[in-house]
């Protein structure tokens, strides 16, 4: 599947158009609808028009005010991604953990402290004192075995061992997000609109947690690149008539 990501890729960064008219909708069309993925991923979902209205500070009825903040500290992540990006800084556990501060609102980035059972995905996380060593371990891997994946494989694999070592508890689902955003931006990949209700989410974790295949999760985020990708070279398509 990586090749035909990598065959429009190359396509897109030919035709896309480079002035700051595009690059400004390439933008904010990534970000809101990544945010839609993630608010819908965690179980509190919003339509996509009522998530561009609050980037452009409207307000709406009926969405609860820590969904304003949520979509906002969402944006200034979004600017410190690319910022950090320029500077050729690759995602590391401390910036992971600046992240999840400034989206939760919090002074510190503890792990979790309890062991949970995890019901919507049938799972049982590794024991509270060992996520120390797991999250090492997880981007010592990062830093170097999965540099041998392809950018898709290697996105895939972070974000669902994120969610296995179940870090920061009922936030890590937002928090593995967040690092998936990272990875698919550092490989130059656009960002999606992932394809999967929370359900269906769910189900591709479950299945990577009880059995060890990604493959479901894979598939559905490669899916959604390429789809990205499709509109992106219809955009640029529609810009040369």
């Amino acid at each position: 599947m990586y090749n035909d990501i990598e065959e429009k890729l190359n396509l897109f960064n030919k035709k896309k158009p480079m002035n700051i008219e595009f690059t400004s909708w390439f933008d904010e069309s990534s970000l809101w609808g990544w945010i839609f993925t993630c608010l819908n991923l965690r179980g509190t979902p919003l339509e996509k028009g009522v998530v561009v209205s609050i980037l452009r500070g409207e307000i709406i009825e009926n969405v609860p005010l820590e969904l304003y903040g949520f979509v906002h500290r969402y944006r200034d992540i979004y600017k410190d991604i690319k910022s950090n990006l320029e500077m050729k800084s690759s995602l590391n556990e401390k910036i992971l953990k600046r992240y999840y501060c400034i989206l939760l609102e919090q002074k510190e980035a503890n792990y979790r402290q309890n062991n949970p059972v995890i019901y919507e995905w049938g799972y049982n996380p590794p024991h509270f004192l060992d996520i120390n060593e797991q999250m090492e371990l997880l981007f010592k891997r990062l830093a170097t075995d999965w540099k041998n994946h392809d950018p898709l494989t290697r996105a895939a694999k972070t974000h669902l061992q994120i969610l296995e070592i179940y870090p920061f508890g009922e936030a890590s689902v937002t928090i593995a997000s967040v690092a998936l955003l990272y990875l698919i931006m550092e490989s130059g990949l656009p960002v999606p609109h992932l394809f999967a209700s929370e359900q269906e989410y769910n189900q591709q974790v479950s299945e990577y947690l009880n059995s060890g295949n990604d493959a479901a999760f894979r598939e559905m985020l490669g899916r959604s690149i390429i789809n990205r990708l499709d509109v992106l070279l219809q955009v640029c398509q529609s810009l040369e008539v």
